[in-house]
């Protein structure tokens, strides 16, 4: 019943006006069953601030950082990340590492990853430096909003489940 109530007010409002005329508001169509599959998934989101803006990355994790740096896994409460000279370094205690790509993942089932040196807010004050899943550094392209070009540096990816993503 929902379900045909909702297609309905798709059918009737799918055209929406425009500056240039009308647009479709929906652009790609799914069935259901593709819906739960990508629902059941996890999703990955650039973290676009921590990215372009930052070359050094402080860490804690609930219960500590679980660190897979290039197949290798350390554990650490505060790991520090940095990325130099199109390089990646990971500082643990007094050792430093130069591994190719790293995903932190927090010791506790669930916990969350703090970047410390990261303080952004929401207006309502909450912190807005806490990530749920894992957190990747790879290298890829991302593109410098202030020049319009493309840059090849170490990103920061957030993968987590769907649903985690909503909250």
């Amino acid at each position: 019943m929902l379900l045909s109530a909702l297609k309905l007010d798709y059918v009737k409002y799918r055209i929406m006006t425009s500056p240039d005329g009308t647009m479709n508001k929906i652009t790609h169509k799914i069935t259901m069953d593709e819906a739960k599959t990508y629902m059941q998934s996890n999703v990955k989101v650039l973290l676009y601030d921590l990215s372009a803006d930052y070359n050094i990355w402080n860490l804690s994790c609930e219960n500590k950082c679980i660190i897979n740096a290039d197949g290798k896994i350390y554990t650490y409460q505060a790991p520090v990340i940095e990325s130099h000279n199109g390089f990646l370094y990971l500082t643990i205690e007094d050792n430093l590492y130069g591994p190719k790509k790293m995903t932190i993942t927090a010791g506790k089932k669930n916990g969350l990853v703090t970047f410390t040196n990261y303080n952004r807010t929401s207006y309502a004050k909450n912190p807005w430096n806490t990530f749920r899943g894992s957190v990747n550094f790879v290298k890829d392209k991302i593109k410098n909003m202030k020049s319009g070009q493309y840059d090849e540096k170490y990103v920061v990816i957030n993968e987590l489940p769907f649903n985690d993503y909503l909250k």
